[in-house]
């Protein structure tokens, strides 16, 4: 999928039922979204030229995506994993991979600006000085400035625009109006008094992506909170928030995410059972691990299981 030279998204064939919409409610404006529905886990490649401003919403599904290394760079990127969830992010000449994993449909929503259209519609006054000049400075690369909790608002304003049936000038004056609530609602979540006091530095960023890393490597055998501040650099205190505000999660929780993928990665890829799965996982009660595994990806393990067996009985 292309806009010019600003975006390309490389998508499988056997995505069914498919669709993915671009449109621009104004000059400066576009709009993006996708509701779509796999059986299998898929990685695919995009790239960012241009690029801008985004403010998005996946209302379902689960991706992961990961940065190419930049020309002549040494810096490594750490994957990011994206829930449903509310992100403000920008990005601008840089490629990598997302993979999608099958279950609940991915559904998305996203508004992209160019940073002269976010300051024409967002009076200064209204944001931070220092978090406007820092979200208006599109840098190579992705960077993530704010992922929150879908807000029961955002959630309806984000289906509206994927439900409307209108065609022509109608859907034209629709979709401009749901564009500025959708927008509204985000910036409303960065502006709010208890947001403004979380925003991170690119350090504390870092020392975010290091503190999830060292739980992803032990997950069997985590580290305490205190143990994890001493070893990614922050205090306590910015390690809890900066979880629950930059990944949507608690420490816990995402501890508790990583059981569950490595829950998964073992139903797929080896001849095992549900219990042998959840003893290994650290679940004695095989009911309680089947509902935080449906609730982590919208089916059962034994529905993952059957799924693996036939891939191997088609091969």
């Amino acid at each position: 999928m292309h806009s010019g030279d600003k975006y390309s998204i490389e998508l499988p064939e056997g995505l069914f039922p498919m669709q993915f919409h671009l449109e621009y409610p104004r000059q400066g404006m576009a709009l993006f979204w996708g509701d779509a529905s796999f059986t299998d886990d898929f990685t695919g490649r995009f790239s960012i030229g241009e690029g801008g401003l985004a403010f998005s919403t996946l209302l379902s599904g689960y991706m992961e995506y990961s940065l190419s290394p930049f020309s002549g760079g040494k810096r490594k990127t750490p994957a990011v994993s994206v829930h449903p969830c509310a992100l403000v992010f920008s990005g601008r000449d840089c490629e990598g991979s997302a993979r999608m994993y099958a279950g609940d449909p991915y559904r998305f929503v996203s508004v992209t600006l160019s940073p002269s259209i976010l300051e024409e519609i967002l009076p200064s006054s209204d944001l931070p000085a220092a978090c406007l000049d820092e979200m208006t400075k599109i840098r190579k690369g992705i960077h993530l400035y704010k992922m929150s909790k879908l807000s029961p608002p955002l959630r309806t304003v984000a289906t509206q625009i994927i439900a409307c049936p209108m065609d022509g000038m109608c859907r034209s004056l629709f979709i401009e109006g749901k564009v500025l609530e959708f927008l509204s609602l985000h910036i409303n979540k960065i502006t709010s008094k208890k947001d403004i006091g979380s925003v991170l530095t690119r350090s504390d960023i870092e020392k975010l992506h290091a503190a999830r890393k060292i739980l992803a490597d032990n997950i069997f055998s985590p580290p305490c909170i205190h143990e994890l501040s001493s070893l990614c650099g922050l205090n306590e205190f910015k390690l809890k928030k900066g979880f629950t505000g930059y990944f949507g999660n608690t420490v816990y929780g995402l501890l508790r995410k990583e059981r569950m993928r490595h829950a998964r990665a073992l139903l797929r890829d080896s001849d095992t059972s549900v219990n042998i799965v959840a003893n290994a996982v650290g679940y004695s009660n095989i009911s309680h691990f089947i509902a935080a595994f449906r609730n982590e990806f919208g089916m059962t393990p034994g529905e993952i299981l059957k799924n693996a067996r036939r891939r191997v009985v088609r091969a």
